[in-house]
């Protein structure tokens, strides 16, 4: 009998990965319920609207129920799933609001953005003219009175909120109000908040004024890597889905679909609960860190209000993550922690004393093997995931 090497990997690639803790902030753990929808059979299947392929009907149905409950969850108007990335999301958005040639305003990689939004990537497959939006580094946030004369100023079509490095709330009322008084548009990319969103922990930027809050559903939304596009508008809804299908997506993956609509259900009995215990997690950890002679950003503001916690070590943060790893501690090359998916697997406020402290010893002392030992024990008591349909 045939042995796959593919297989192999794949299992020792699942081995290798249950075995670390991990707290990279755009990745979460998904649920046996979630998977099962996601290896089902609409993995080799089509749809669409119209519908032009047969045997579709029940998808149709699951597709509308998908769509109500994001609706219901986020208390929008409109909800589309078409896009099977964040970034396609952010791409068909941009495509409906703006013409070739206009400008859009956003946050600089630099101090955290988006790098799909900053000049040389999606503005210029799509010919638009960057600006980049004031930044206060001690608050790790938008300078508001530079940020609104500016844009009084230079008037750009377009602004888009949300960041990569993500830690408090945005001033979406404030920037909303101006953009709106000129006929701007603000999109919220809420990639990496959305879970926290929808369990009210954050903020809520449709309420607050934004024209389209969009985003990847596997970072606080524990769904199935994808994308998700929700606003109030009916004529910006119409828009994004004329500018949708067969522009940037065809097959849309009908398995995906269906797993984000199971996780959409967690999220719909879990949202509230499990976005305070990822707030006072991350915290928690945040405090803990700084304790230990950690550099974390934020500290004017508490260091966070979000999932996510900013190590600042520079230029060192690939040398920093290959040292964590070595202790079976996941995090990537910015050195941004997340507690989205150990809180998912029951951690909680009292497990980040533990997780700051293992990180603290793994950086003076890289190949402890006695670090790799407290790390193992750890997780060892969190193999559960948690916040289930039948949790």
């Amino acid at each position: 009998m045939a042995k796959s090497r593919i297989l192999k990997l794949v299992s020792a690639y699942d081995n290798y990965r249950n075995s670390t803790l991990n707290l990279i902030p755009s990745e979460n753990v998904l649920s046996h319920d979630v998977l099962k929808a996601l290896a089902s059979g609409m993995a080799s299947r089509y749809s669409g609207r119209p519908e032009s392929y047969g045997g579709a009907k029940i998808f149709q149905e699951l597709w509308t129920n998908v769509e109500e409950l994001a609706i219901e969850i986020f208390h929008c108007g409109y909800a589309t799933v078409l896009p099977v990335s964040g970034h396609i999301a952010g791409m068909i958005a941009i495509d409906s609001l703006c013409k070739n040639g206009t400008t859009l305003a956003t946050i600089a990689a630099h101090y955290g953005g988006y790098m799909g939004y900053n000049s040389g990537h999606i503005p210029e497959v799509m010919r638009m003219n960057v600006s980049y939006l004031p930044f206060d580094v001690k608050s790790w946030n938008i300078d508001l009175p530079r940020a609104l004369e500016q844009l009084e100023k230079d008037k750009p079509s377009l602004v888009i909120l949300g960041a990569t490095v993500f830690l408090f709330p945005h001033p979406v009322k404030e920037i909303a109000k101006i953009v709106h008084s000129y006929g701007g548009k603000l999109i919220y990319d809420g990639s990496h908040v959305l879970g926290l969103i929808a369990g009210g922990c954050f903020q809520d930027p449709l309420r607050e004024g934004a024209d389209v809050l969009l985003g990847s559903t596997h970072k606080t939304l524990f769904g199935p890597q994808g994308g998700l596009i929700l606003t109030n508008d009916k004529d910006i809804a119409m828009k994004i889905e004329q500018h949708s299908l067969y522009t940037f997506v065809d097959n849309f993956h009908l398995n995906r679909v269906a797993a984000l609509g199971v996780a959409l259900e967690e999220v719909k009995i879990h949202r509230r609960f499990y976005a305070k215990k990822v707030v006072q997690n991350s915290k928690a950890l945040a405090t803990a860190l700084f304790k230990e002679g950690i550099p974390v950003e934020g500290k004017k503001n508490g260091f966070t209000r979000s999932h996510q916690i900013f190590l600042n070590y520079g230029k060192r943060g690939t040398e920093i993550r290959e040292i964590l790893e070595t202790n079976g501690i996941i995090s990537d090359s910015r050195i941004r922690l997340g507690t989205n998916e150990v809180t998912r697997k029951g951690m909680a406020t009292r497990d980040m004393s533990e997780i700051a402290h293992l990180i603290s010893q793994t950086l003076s002392e890289p190949n402890s093997m006695k670090v790799r030992r407290q790390v193992r024990m750890l997780i060892s008591r969190y193999q559960k995931i948690r916040y289930t349909l039948n949790s």
